[in-house]
């Protein structure tokens, strides 16, 4: 029997602010498979980012915030044994979408494995984190999921909309990754890591995702302008102002004080940003009709 320590480590509920990879994949899809489109998604958001939350926690031991568990309990041993099922889990379910998939979910398990053991530990490696988190958790999820709820050949992916959309995913996660790390220097320092953030300093990572912002939503308007036009690229750019106008707010109040950069408002930027997103693709979603087989 899992522990209430284990369950609140999984954090379950993160997996929302991961969601919009997801949901943008589903929008590219031209035949998304319903049978298929339901076990992605539970692969991905029941499954395969649990385990890197537990994973991480247990290597990490944080007594300090981290996402979603303000004040999060102590460790129990069962975190890794539990961490484990899940990645195992994830790959037995992959099996009845394919080998390939199969083995495309297993690298991921790996490279969150990778990221937290303190054998290799990449999260101590800013530079190298920055660009993994980004590409695992963005071009390579997204291309995994539109891949994983169609019948489609690997190759039917390399086309300039679907790399495209992959590239923006990439660059969002770029951008999110540090302000993810913005309230954590001190337990981040105390273990020993060196995370991009610290790396950057507080202003110089507010700095850094603004610009990276900025460039994810000028290439989603552009994306959406190229392939579904004026109307929907406007209104996504009416979804977005409100993340926008809090990270500028954020970015401005904590260049006046520095004890602004807290997990409380990293929480309401991901909140933000994962809601406008979120509800942006399902109503895309809505809007194009989208039948699933």
């Amino acid at each position: 029997m899992l522990t209430k320590s284990s369950i609140l480590h999984l954090r379950i509920p993160f997996s929302y602010f991961l969601m919009p990879t997801y949901l943008f994949a589903l929008n590219c899809a031209e035949k998304p498979i319903l049978w298929k489109t339901v076990l992605v998604f539970f692969i991905l958001h029941f499954l395969l980012y649990p385990a890197s939350n537990s994973y991480n926690s247990y290597y990490d031991r944080d007594t300090d915030s981290i996402g979603l568990l303000k004040n999060p309990p102590p460790v129990e041993k069962e975190l890794l044994t539990v961490s484990l099922m899940l990645d195992a889990l994830a790959v037995l379910f992959s099996l009845l979408i394919g080998w390939l998939f199969t083995a495309a979910v297993f690298f991921y398990g790996l490279a969150s494995k990778a990221y937290s053991h303190n054998k290799i530990r990449v999260k101590k490696m800013p530079v190298l984190s920055l660009i993994g988190v980004g590409f695992i958790q963005g071009a390579f999820t997204f291309l995994l999921s539109f891949w994983g709820i169609q019948d489609i050949s690997i190759t039917e992916i390399l086309n300039t909309q679907i790399l495209f959309a992959a590239v923006i995913s990439s660059l969002f996660l770029t951008a999110a990754y540090p302000m993810t790390q913005v309230y954590q220097h001190k337990a981040d320092g105390e273990r020993g890591d060196i995370s991009f953030s610290m790396l950057l300093g507080i202003k110089g990572t507010f700095l850094f995702c603004a610009v990276f912002i900025a460039l994810a939503i000028v290439c989603f308007v552009l994306y959406f302008l190229s392939y579904y036009g004026l109307l929907i690229a406007a209104f996504f750019i009416l979804f977005i102002a409100p993340v926008a106008a809090f990270f500028a707010y954020w970015m401005v109040i904590t260049f006046r004080d520095k004890s602004k950069a807290n997990y409380d408002n990293t929480m309401r930027l991901n909140f933000i940003s994962s809601t406008a997103l979120n509800t942006f693709m399902i109503l895309l979603m809505a809007a194009n009709h989208f039948k699933l087989d």
